[in-house]
């Protein structure tokens, strides 16, 4: 160091700094150059950046809003006409108009209805349970076929009421027979985001798969010496959900097929304790004991005995 200048010391202190300092301005040099070389190409500059985004009008929103709700319509059309994969379509059109994340904003608040009070038809767990339950859905028993379906407007008018958005979203609408629950929420993303919505997911969450295709639900049909479970709730129970968002949002929307069904309507089943609020029957089928050699209350023409007696 003794032989070094004043001069000479601060020069090489300062050295570091100053290639650190010219390495950017190289940097920014080559920046600029991709930059032009892009700009010969016709890009615009601002387009190397974040996209402008605009926002949208009041009635290009409420234009959404009306076009959602037609295609909520006609999917529950087609599910009713016995299309039951449109239960996918309504999944997706049900998450575009109710689910909120951190990025996105679902078209019901966009519009300032986060606070509205949706129809909710979901028929009470009975006092007691022990077991599965599904509260909107029912299951129908005919000579055709027997499956879960959708309530529609074919539930007591007891059960009907309105519900603030958010608990209706997050409120439990079954409960399986391994205790796992479900939400309308929790139902209408499984299907929109994994299950062949708008996705389709190579691993589903294993409490899903349980409900959807292993009948967790523990419900079957046929007789005594024949029996097959019962699968997929969750198409239905889109179509129900589908039909309390129609009601909350579309003037004088009903829809009732009870009385067209052709045999006898179970809603909301679920087992119970001794003294406890029994299952809820559709009240067009009252309850009557069925001698083993009276007709098959289904519809079939069979005597009792030959048909769902045995």
């Amino acid at each position: 160091m003794g032989n070094l200048s004043n001069a000479a010391i601060v020069a090489r202190s300062i050295t570091p700094r100053f290639n650190k300092k010219r390495r950017g301005e190289i940097a920014a040099a080559r920046g600029r150059e991709t930059r032009s070389r892009c700009s010969d190409l016709s890009f615009p500059m601002w387009a190397m950046d974040e996209p402008m985004r605009v926002q949208q009008s009041r009635d290009e929103l409420e234009t959404h809003f009306r076009e959602q709700l037609d295609f909520l319509r006609a999917s529950a059309d087609r599910f009713d006409e016995g299309i039951e994969s449109e239960a996918k379509r309504i999944a997706n059109t049900l998450r575009l108009l109710l689910h909120d994340t951190k990025s996105c904003t679902s078209l019901v608040a966009q519009l300032g209805h986060s606070q509205a009070v949706f129809v909710n038809t979901l028929v009470p767990e009975p006092a007691g349970s022990l077991g599965s339950f599904s509260g909107l859905t029912g299951t129908i028993l005919s000579p055709q076929v027997t499956k879960y379906i959708a309530h529609l407007d074919g539930i007591p008018p007891e059960f009907a009421r309105q519900t603030v958005i958010s608990d209706w979203w997050n409120e439990i609408i079954i409960r399986d027979g391994r205790g796992a629950t479900f939400t309308r929420k929790e139902i209408v993303l499984h299907v929109a985001d994994k299950d062949g919505g708008s996705h389709v997911d190579p691993k589903l969450d294993q409490d899903y798969v349980e409900l959807s295709r292993k009948n967790s639900l523990g419900y079957f049909a046929g007789n005594r010496s024949e029996r097959h479970p019962l699968t997929r709730p969750e198409l239905p129970t889109l179509r129900q959900i589908a039909h309390e968002v129609l009601k909350t949002f579309v003037p004088g929307y009903a829809k009732d097929h009870s009385k067209n069904l052709g045999g006898i309507m179970v809603m909301g089943a679920a087992i119970v304790k001794g003294n406890s609020v029994p299952p809820q029957v559709h009240p067009a089928t009252p309850r009557v004991k069925i001698g083993r050699n009276d007709k098959c209350p289904c519809g079939s023409g069979k005597k009792y005995k030959k048909c769902h007696g045995k």
